[in-house]
């Protein structure tokens, strides 16, 4: 029998107390058994390190002093791991017991691979909610256009992926800390737009936990530190594609076109005009800009009128049966 390559696992953590004892047990159940667990405790203040100690024969931990973010913590881990493989996992998150085995028999197989990604269960305290993220967002299946379904509507979920190490370290490859929350976007974009290959298992080999915490779902924080991302992406990646610069551009546009949305939903026009102005283009995406810069030049009762109005249909439109 050939021997397993080896597999650094990287979980970043932030008063993730709650969840974590059943993040790492799900880890170090694995059939296949990672070669280091590295847990990266981002200053927390619940009682993460108690439960940290518990583990702490199967497990090296990285301590953050003050807290930096996850995309800092993650490239703490980066620094810290020897392993052939990058895997990642959330405090939050599970993976099935199979996972590694089952992402590095692809591995074997395809050697030209450089990120292997899997579809995921996600689940919240009332039960299941999807049963598939592939089937929410099936762009993920189409690997060859993996750019422009990042940029245009849905990333690889972070505690599916398993990486090939030596590609990362040969291009000095790491997570945007200044764009922390959306980090993940950030590195696989890079991968990509350096030639880095995608593969994807069509199974359920994760299970993602939604809840009120999540960094996803607060909406100007994600858009905001795109706005970043992007701006980054966009000076580090000059000899990209062109149609990956042009992914990259619609990307900023629409980002601050939703923070700007987000702006004149607070009724703070005038930073909304700013980010309206940011968003313009020949597009959908720019018509939008134009229509929502002049709405906020209105007086500001017809503004909140006009978003009375928008909410109205919105909730119209949300409770509409499905055809």
């Amino acid at each position: 029998m050939t021997q397993s390559p080896t597999v650094s696992v990287i979980i970043p953590t932030y008063n993730g107390a709650r969840w974590l004892g059943g993040c790492l047990d799900s880890v170090l159940r694995q059939s296949v058994v990672p070669s280091e667990v590295i847990v990266i405790n981002d200053a927390s203040t619940d009682d993460t390190a108690a439960v940290l100690r518990e583990f702490a024969a199967h497990i090296t931990v990285v301590q953050h002093a003050s807290q930096q973010g996850i995309g800092a913590a993650r490239n703490s881990g980066l620094r810290r791991a020897n392993g052939e493989f990058l895997a990642f996992l959330d405090h939050d998150d599970l993976w099935l017991p199979h996972k590694l085995a089952d992402q590095l028999a692809l591995a074997r197989s395809q050697s030209d691979l450089t990120v292997i990604h899997a579809d995921a269960e996600e689940f919240g305290d009332e039960g299941i909610i999807h049963r598939s993220f592939f089937e929410v967002f099936p762009g993920l299946r189409n690997s060859a256009g993996i750019f422009e379904e990042i940029v245009h509507r849905s990333v690889p979920l972070m505690s599916t992926v398993l990486v090939r190490a030596d590609f990362l370290r040969r291009h000095r490859l790491d997570f945007d800390a200044a764009a922390s929350g959306v980090d993940d976007v950030g590195l696989f974009l890079q991968i990509a737009a350096l030639g880095g290959q995608f593969g994807y298992i069509d199974a359920i080999l994760a299970r993602r936990r939604l809840h009120a915490h999540n960094l996803s779902k607060v909406h100007l924080n994600r858009f905001e530190k795109r706005i970043v991302l992007y701006g980054h992406l966009l000076e580090r990646l000059n000899d990209a594609a062109p149609e990956h610069r042009q992914a990259l551009r619609w990307g900023l546009r629409h980002a601050h076109f939703r923070v700007g949305e987000w702006h004149w939903g607070q009724q703070r026009l005038e930073e909304a005009r700013r980010h309206f102005r940011a968003a313009w283009g020949a597009d959908r995406v720019g018509c939008r800009a134009a229509l929502f810069g002049l709405a906020s030049c209105l007086p500001g009762g017809l503004v909140q009128r006009l978003q009375q109005t928008k909410r109205r249909w919105q909730t119209r439109l949300d409770s509409a049966p499905a055809a």
